[in-house]
């Protein structure tokens, strides 16, 4: 599974996944191309094979609701878009959703604001 990061702060959601254990390989464009996500992540999969669908539901979901200017697009192997926003689907319905996913894109469409400190 392919997961494309897009907008200021979506990076965020790659410590999301490295506290949940879910392990993945960053993938950058290669330098002069022009991107509209330059950051792009591949889902391990472990020794079995099995993807830990749970994990990334979890992870995608929490990520999603932490702030309402997020949004993730997904795309099914059958060629259909589904898009995702704060009110979207329940965790135990998007776990369902995820080995069917060709492709999922996490959007932050609002920069985080830096602490003083």
């Amino acid at each position: 599974m392919i997961i494309s990061l897009l907008g200021a702060g979506s990076e965020t959601l790659l410590s999301e996944l490295d506290s949940a254990g879910v392990e993945y390989i960053q993938d950058y464009p290669p330098l002069g191309d022009i991107m509209n996500a330059p950051n792009t992540i591949k889902i391990i999969k472990d020794i079995s094979d099995a993807i830990p669908w749970s994990a990334i539901a979890a992870v995608l979901i929490a990520w999603l609701k932490y702030r309402s200017s997020r949004k993730i697009q997904v795309k099914l192997k059958n060629g259909k878009i589904s898009h995702l926003e704060t009110n979207g689907l329940p965790p135990e319905k998007f776990k369902e959703l995820l080995p069917y996913c060709q492709k999922i894109i996490a959007v932050e469409t609002k920069k985080l604001e830096k602490s003083n400190e």
